[in-house]
């Protein structure tokens, strides 16, 4: 009889009647795929594993015996069926990925497993250390055998696998399940980790600063449970860690001229410092696709994903300090009647205030504070930076359209982890029904927190603007159909219906048609709340 366990591993109920006392533990090791053949089984590329199982077994008769010639005769074999199967495990993939298929349904299975590995583990755990290193390898979330660095460089791959495929909401959903896997091996410290670390590049990053002292500071023969040091360690690690990437952000800012920051060593008032709403960041390879504002030590910092292709993964030192930004988000700050030295940005957040630019010629529109931030990158001409900010009634209005159908996609799937992508409203109306046949609740979208809510037009002032203002910057299928930018109209419109489009829905003064182009600019007025 066969039985499965984690989907493309099977085992046999002989093997585990052949041999007591370590089938039951066998049994449950990932690496060991048997195929039952009547009464043989047959390994596919871990033929060394049944030598060492071999050898195993008469190792544990003579300790049952108390047989010491026996034992001293077998260790020979043992050291060699140990080097074999350590090559086979380093060509092998299957054992590494054989967690990603297991889920909250497995957790009987997991601790079974672990009893029978406790229970086969007592007598061989202080005198063979190395066997106890092989067996670990293939059960990382034992806590009773010691944590190598092989063992725990497996589970960094599975969780730089996991963080790789996390966006918005579900980042913090895997860090909480990252601490977890930790607190499992009894090493992490029962407290949450920062969102730097909660990317690829954050994790390959910590992974180095812990990697320099983790082998004289962790040794495979140490005991987890008989060594209360290590804890101690790796928490010491993750806190020097994040002391060093503030004080470089810190130093980073400085060099900047940060105007909120004295060119000081830092101090216990570093981490006040980075939280403040004006301490922003951008990314030096000037990837200007990225909707996301960066801050510091917020929600969007460590989901910032390079879009330039000039590296391979996003890294720390690619940010550098952007005082345009800072000195809008200071400006924004005042409007408000906050202090900008004191404002976090939570407090802003909390605020959800709306603001307009009162220099600029382009057109007047509405923005959240995080979108102020990116509005100096369009008009960098401008030395002063100059906001206003709505009144409560005024903003209300802006919030509403902000989530209208026709704005830029800021929406994603609470409910399906494998989703990646931001939708509107209406994509996801549309996936619910055609996926579930069921209307949409709240509970299947959120906002995602990294991207700012579209600018929204303004018209207390009449605006001089172009034709090439109403076109959107990507063009459709067809180059003579084009949607209109100025309302946000997901209907599209001809040359000719285009024009009759902006007539009739916004005033237009010096309408003139020339030679089959539009050569005069438009003079529209926006029929929108004005600002207070």
């Amino acid at each position: 009889m066969s039985e499965e366990r984690h989907g493309t591993v099977y085992f046999i109920a002989r093997f585990r009647e052949e041999l007591p006392g370590i089938g039951p533990a066998l049994s449950y090791i990932p690496f060991c795929r048997v195929i039952v053949e009547g009464k043989s089984f047959k390994y596919y590329d871990d033929a060394e594993v049944e030598k060492l199982v071999v050898s195993l077994k008469r190792y544990q008769e003579a300790v049952d015996d108390g047989r010491q010639g026996a034992r001293e005769n077998l260790k020979s074999f043992i050291d060699d069926r140990l080097k074999n199967v350590k090559d086979c495990l380093k060509r092998s993939k299957a054992w590494m990925g054989w967690q990603k298929e297991a889920d909250a349904m497995e957790v009987a299975r997991i601790e079974e497993r672990n009893r029978a590995f406790s229970t086969y583990l007592t007598p061989l755990h202080y005198s063979r250390p190395d066997i106890c290193e092989v067996i670990c390898k293939a059960n990382e979330y034992h806590s009773r055998v010691p944590l190598t660095t092989f063992a725990w460089r497996a589970m960094r791959l599975q969780v730089e696998t996991k963080v790789h495929h996390a966006w918005s909401k579900r980042m913090l959903q895997l860090t909480q399940t990252l601490c977890q896997t930790y607190q499992d091996l009894t090493l992490l410290p029962r407290t949450r980790l920062t969102p730097g670390l909660s990317t690829l590049s954050g994790w390959r990053m910590f992974t180095k600063a812990v990697e320099k002292n983790w082998n004289a500071k962790l040794q495979a023969s140490q005991c987890c449970t008989a060594t209360p040091s290590a804890p101690l360690t790796f928490e010491a690690l993750l806190k020097e860690w994040n002391r060093s990437r503030r004080r470089d952000f810190y130093l980073k800012m400085v060099k900047g001229g940060a105007w909120h920051l004295a060119e000081t060593v830092y101090t216990t008032e570093l981490k006040r410092y980075l939280s403040l709403a004006t301490s922003f960041l951008v990314c030096r390879a000037k990837c200007t696709d990225d909707p996301i504002p960066i801050r510091t030590f917020d929600e969007s910092f460590g989901q910032h994903f390079c879009s330039s292709g000039v590296k391979s993964y996003w890294d720390f030192d690619a940010l550098m300090f952007d005082r345009a930004a800072s000195e809008a988000i200071a400006t924004c700050v005042e409007a408000a009647g906050l202090d900008p030295s004191t404002t976090t940005w939570r407090e802003m957040d909390e605020l959800d205030a709306r603001f307009c630019c009162i220099n600029c010629s382009a057109g007047v529109y509405a923005r959240s504070w995080r979108s102020c931030a990116l509005h100096p990158r369009t008009h960098p001409s401008f030395k002063f930076q100059g906001w206003a900010r709505l009144s409560d009634e005024r903003a209300a209005i802006v919030i509403r359209s902000e989530a209208s159908e026709d704005q830029p996609p800021r929406l994603v799937l609470s409910g399906d982890p494998n989703w990646h992508e931001l939708l509107t409203s209406h994509q996801i109306n549309t996936h619910i029904r055609w996926m579930y046949d069921r209307p949409v609740t709240a509970d299947d979208m959120c906002w995602d927190p990294r991207v700012p809510p579209p600018a929204i037009p303004l018209g207390h002032r009449a605006v001089k603007l172009h034709i090439a203002s109403a076109l959107p910057k990507r063009k459709s299928w067809n180059p003579f159909r084009e949607k209109c930018s100025l309302c946000y109209n997901s209907e599209y419109f001809g040359a000719r219906e285009l024009r009759e489009h902006i007539t009739e829905c916004h005033t237009v003064y010096d309408d003139k048609y020339m030679g089959g182009k539009y050569r005069i600019s438009y003079k529209v007025l926006r029929h929108c709340p004005d600002p207070s």
